[in-house]
């Protein structure tokens, strides 16, 4: 659902199931041999291949202790597989790949086929979610594998990283750490919410990179709106109408100031008032404490993620 077809009641927000795996259901084309969640050993053994035989050897392990080692041992593989792709296909990027080992460069792995690693990758990966759903790196690996194809799937990449930030903040009680939603990781949202139509949604995605890096493209969006042709866009009366919506979402005061332009712009007065209302609203005052404006932007960062959350999975 995009930006201007928001009917949701933005002050309603759902409550978040407590299984990563409900919330959003998993997406993506797992590779031929990725098998469904586990049931019989023996039955859901997909190949003697020795590396496809080793990840479905240790994802069949049940006991803590072998669990616990399982899932140290699958993260190195990641890691390492995750190096080779990145020395192999250069488009292919990270920000939570860890000390790979062993250390790998272009030419020890200048021989094998990008292809080859990534559909191992996959494999890995897609056989990793029904073992460990709420793996925090392993969720951002397979959308940095996604985003790294030739023709990345917004509505595969968006819920993938929706799952990471829900998984690595107990479903968004308490922000995601800028370790695991980083300016890259953002941006990918971003571009995923302008792919989709959710252009609002997108403005208020802009505020999540640290240190405001990503201002400057949210007004960017905000400016492209203008450029809308009003005769011939059917949905253009929906789209501002559902703008001042998300208003409630919003506390960078340049972001508002663009928002209040555009409908100036446009004509609309009524919807320029809500935006200087917001703009004057005591919580955003720059004069506050630091720790009052931190808790406010904390509060309606996890209360939009929470929103779009819903937003997606409808």
């Amino acid at each position: 659902m995009g930006l201007g077809n928001t009917t949701l009641q933005r002050h309603v927000h759902p409550v978040m199931p407590k299984d990563i795996r409900l919330m959003i259901p998993f997406v993506g084309t797992p590779p031929p041999h990725a098998p469904p969640p586990m049931k019989s050993a023996l039955a859901s053994c997909p190949s003697t291949d020795p590396l496809h035989f080793l990840v479905w050897l240790l994802t069949e392990l049940r006991d803590d202790n072998d669990k616990n080692l399982s899932v140290h041992l699958l993260d190195h593989l990641n890691n390492c597989l995750a190096a080779i792709l990145s020395s192999v296909q250069p488009v292919f990027k990270t920000d939570s790949l860890k000390n790979p080992w062993p250390s790998v460069t272009g030419n020890t792995a200048g021989g094998l086929q990008p292809t080859v690693v990534a559909s191992l990758l996959h494999f890995l990966l897609a056989r990793g979610h029904y073992y460990a759903p709420q793996n925090v790196s392993w969720l951002l690996l397979n959308a940095d594998l996604e985003l790294a194809s030739p023709n990345p799937n917004p509505r595969i990449v968006l819920p993938l990283l929706l799952q990471a930030g829900a998984a690595a903040s107990d479903f968004f009680s308490y922000p995601v750490a800028s370790n695991i939603f980083t300016k890259r990781v953002v941006s990918a949202m971003v571009h995923c919410c302008v792919s989709l139509g959710f252009l609002g949604e997108a403005v208020v995605l802009c505020q999540l990179a640290a240190e405001r890096s990503l201002i400057k493209l949210g007004v960017q969006i905000i400016e492209s709106l203008e450029s809308l042709d009003t005769s011939e866009s059917a949905n253009f009366e929906k789209t501002y109408d559902s703008l001042d919506g998300l208003s409630v979402f919003l506390w960078d005061i340049e972001l508002l100031e663009s928002l209040a332009t555009l409908e100036l712009q446009i004509g609309s007065q009524s919807k320029r008032m809500t935006f200087m209302r917001c703009i004057n609203q005591p919580e955003l005052n720059t004069s506050n404490a630091p720790e009052i404006l931190q808790m406010t932007q904390a509060k309606r960062a996890t209360e939009f993620l929470r929103y779009l959350c819903q937003q997606i999975m409808e």
